[in-house]
């Protein structure tokens, strides 16, 4: 490549070595114009000047191509990564909903078992009438048929 004399001298000793950023077209064979890679393509008309250039084109279209392939490939796994983690959530949701629910009906049909566990509790707080635990019994009670006794027991262990 040539190299006008008067830019050359211009040139500190460094940027000579990186004298390939700057593009040199050559204007009617005499004179010769330093510009920028950018305003230099512009102004690429000749084919030598294409040839020289045409792979410094390629390799940054491949690249951008390159670039835009590891951006779309991260997206990808973001978006996976997300979905896995919603998947997640909702099969946790899910399974906690069934548990409530297998609890719910459990209560339901078995009214006459909590009915059954409660009279056997309030019988142990009849006989040692501490006062705390009837109290918490009253909280907890499950069997509504039994609410009568537990208040009277409560009232006479407040009156003791």
């Amino acid at each position: 490549m040539l190299r006008h004399p008067a830019i050359a001298r211009q040139m500190p000793t460094v940027r000579r070595c990186c004298f390939a950023a700057t593009i040199l077209v050559a204007v009617s064979c005499t004179a010769l114009v330093c510009a920028t890679p950018r305003l230099a393509e512009a102004s690429l008309t000749t084919p030598a000047a294409q040839a020289i250039h045409a792979p410094m084109r390629e390799e940054h279209r491949q690249e951008d191509e390159r670039r835009a392939k590891a951006e779309a490939e991260r997206l990808r796994l973001e978006r996976e990564a997300a979905l896995k983690v919603q998947e997640e959530r909702l099969k946790l949701e899910h399974e906690a909903a069934l548990k409530a629910q297998a609890k719910a009906q459990s209560a339901l049909a078995s009214p006459e078992r909590a009915c059954k566990r409660n009279d056997e509790r309030l019988a142990r707080l009849r006989a040692s009438r501490v006062r705390d635990e009837v109290f918490k019994f009253e909280r907890e009670l499950a069997c509504e048929r039994l609410r009568p006794q537990v208040l009277r027991l409560r009232e006479s262990v407040d009156s003791d």
